[in-house]
């Protein structure tokens, strides 16, 4: 084997190529430490923007809140809806129901349920029992029935029956 001479008194000659590889690397790691700080700052304002859009677009979704209906407004509701109740058909039975000895004391009705409550007076309760089984036998009433009734003194001091009867109309 052979042995390379040393020689210990000529110093070592400093290698000027791995200096400058050594900045080479050095000045390349700052540069990519440098490009990916801007990169993820770009990204968090892309981020950033991209959420503000989100909120907008959820912001615009929300429906404006219902404004209240003006009074021209809730009558004309009110009249549609009268326009659907068969007002007319429901007076027709009742007014062709109602003959003489019949007389007809009170009428109310209640649109919202279609009820409607008539009081009268029949020379007996056979004829008041007649009214009312007339009454549903229209068909624009759904069901009439007698509720109350009660014998009293006429005004010309004949008996009479007076009647409560209820009913529904018929729905179109």
């Amino acid at each position: 084997m052979t042995s390379s001479p040393v020689n210990f008194l000529r110093g070592y000659s400093q290698p000027g190529l791995g200096w400058i590889a050594m900045a080479l690397g050095v000045s390349l790691l700052a540069a990519a430490v440098s490009l990916a700080l801007r990169w993820s700052n770009e990204g968090s304002d892309y981020r950033t923007a991209y959420q503000a859009s989100i909120a907008k677009q959820d912001r615009l979704r929300v429906p404006p809140p219902r404004l209240q209906p003006t009074m021209a407004e809730l009558r004309w509701r009110q009249s549609i809806a009268e326009t659907g109740r068969p007002w007319l058909s429901v007076l027709r039975a009742i007014e062709s129901a109602t003959k003489e000895p019949i007389y007809l004391l009170s009428l109310s009705v209640d649109p919202t349920s279609g009820g409607v409550l008539l009081s009268g007076e029949a020379p007996d309760f056979d004829r008041a029992l007649d009214y009312v089984k007339s009454l549903e036998a229209d068909p624009a009433m759904r069901s009439a029935m007698l509720v109350s009734h009660e014998q009293i003194s006429g005004v010309d001091g004949q008996s009479v029956v007076r009647f409560t009867s209820i009913g529904k109309w018929a729905v179109r």
